[in-house]
Parts: structure tokens; C-alpha cells; sequence
């Protein structure tokens, strides 16, 4: 029997939102996350290509996923501080994305910066999404596979991030998720494990189903397109739709909870 979960009912509302309100438009959603997702910086150029290879040899590159938003972030499977915590992020995303109905347009790609033998990694990589739950139906761990086991890391550095070996099975370097147009530009980065997931899957919508609007990082050009009068007319009456909606969820979800610890008397 299935639950109900405030956490996902929020984040289809907010992509729900961001599809009336900014989808038209992505400049007002940039502007928004700019000040309201410290962690986001937003980006406007080609996303670096790759030739990588799952666990079991099959072939990818990024043009694979062309047509689709691309979530692509960089793991080193034996890493036991951030990675682990990343993955977890990756995974309240990853739902969030099915529960608001875009599962079949993004595609969520780790790639592996293990500089260890290709075999090894490979099977750390098949262990992978099993530990954190992981749906393979949209995401794929890639690695540069039996002699190419620096290809990971060299794609990383590619995409501005470091991961540097200093021991025995460990490796410095930073945390950044980074989000992929359908087009194959990059734009946006999410530094660090503190950002809102339900931004990223908002944005992604707005970037599936936008209309107008340069890719972004250039604020100043979006700010002069203006909403005419019944763009916001609209825009109001979706999300007064949507309050009430929400409302109703959550007053539903309420009655049916305290329904099941109410205490009848017989005499009532």
C-alpha cells in the first residue's frame, strides 16, 4: 500500500508551479534561484563531452542523452565521507524527479574518478545502486573502464572539478551536481550537499518545458521580457489551483491520521 508523502506531494507542487509560472520564461526562474538558492550558480556554455563505459563495457557519451536534462555529478567509489552523502542527495532528487512526473526526460549520470584498477572499481560500481537505492531506469555510474582508469577524473576536471589522490584510498576534492539542458548546455551547478533538491527539479522542469529565453547565466537580457497582463492572470489562477490543492492534500492526509488514533467510546 502506498504512503503519502508531504516531501514529494511538495516537490510535484513546486515543479507544477515552476511549469505555470516560469516555464516561458527561464530568466525569472534564474533570477528566483539566484536569490533564493545560495548554492546554485548558474551557467550558460557547452557541457563538456565524454566516451565512458558502464560496469559491464557498454559505451556512453553525453550525446547519447541528447533531448533529455542530464543530472551529472562525479563519485570516487571508495570514498566514505562526502560520496556517500552525495549519493543520498542524488537519491531525494531522483524521486522527486518520478514524482513529479519527469522520469523519462532526465537522466542522472555518476561518473567514477577511481584511478585503481578498472575491474575492482567496477564492481564497487555494480554495488552502488543497490546501497542507496538508486532507479538504473535513469541513472547510469560510467568510469573509463580497464585501461583508461584516469578518464573519470580527466572528465571531471573538465567540468572545473579536482579530485586529488593523497593516500590509499583517498581522494580530495569537491562536491558539485551539474544540470544539462536537453541541448547539451550547461546551466547550472549545485555546490556543495545543502542545496534545495526541490530547486534542481524545479529548474529541470522549467528547462524541459521552456518556451522562450536564452540559455541562461544572462540575467540582464532576461529581466527585459516582460509577463503580459494575462500571462499573469494565468499564473494566478494556477497557483491558487495549486494552494488549494495542497491544502486539500494535506487536510486529507490529517483526517486519515488522527481517524486511525481516535479512541470511540461505545457510548457515542
Amino acid at each position: 500500500m502506498s504512503t503519502f508523502s508531504p516531501k514529494l506531494f511538495s516537490a510535484a507542487l513546486a515543479v507544477a508551479a515552476s511549469q505555470s509560472v516560469f516555464a516561458h520564461d527561464l530568466g525569472q526562474m534564474e533570477k528566483h534561484m539566484a536569490k533564493a538558492e545560495p548554492y546554485a550558480q548558474i551557467v550558460s556554455k557547452e557541457a563538456p563531452g565524454f566516451s565512458l563505459e558502464d560496469p559491464e563495457g557498454r559505451k556512453f557519451s553525453l550525446g547519447d542523452f541528447r533531448g533529455k536534462a542530464v543530472v551529472l555529478y562525479f563519485l570516487y567509489t571508495r570514498c566514505k565521507d562526502d560520496c556517500p552523502l552525495h549519493s543520498l542527495q542524488v537519491k531525494k532528487v531522483q524521486d522527486q524527479i518520478a514524482a513529479a512526473g519527469l522520469k523519462d526526460q532526465v537522466q542522472f549520470v555518476a561518473v567514477a574518478t577511481d584511478i585503481e584498477d578498472g575491474v575492482s572499481t567496477a564492481q564497487l560500481m555494480r554495488e552502488h545502486p543497490k546501497h542507496y537505492g538508486l532507479d538504473t531506469a535513469n541513472w547510469v555510474f560510467l568510469h573509463g573502464g580497464r585501461g583508461r582508469e584516469r578518464a573519470g577524473m580527466e572528465v571531471a576536471k573538465a567540468y572545473g572539478l579536482e579530485f586529488r589522490p593523497v593516500g590509499e584510498s583517498v581522494q580530495l576534492h569537491g562536491v558539485v551536481t551539474h544540470l544539462v539542458d536537453p541541448q547539451g548546455q550547461m546551466r547550472a551547478r549545485y555546490h556543495g550537499l545543502g542545496f534545495d533538491s526541490v530547486s534542481l527539479v524545479s529548474y529541470t522542469a522549467a528547462l524541459l518545458h521552456g518556451e522562450h529565453g536564452a540559455p541562461g547565466g544572462d540575467l540582464e537580457g532576461h529581466a527585459k521580457a516582460t509577463l503580459g497582463p494575462m500571462d499573469w492572470v494565468l499564473s494566478a489562477v494556477g497557483l491558487i489551483c495549486l494552494a488549494v490543492l495542497a491544502w486539500a492534500g494535506w487536510s486529507l492526509f490529517n483526517s486519515r491520521a488522527s481517524g486511525r488514533d481516535k479512541i470511540v467510546s461505545p457510548d457515542s
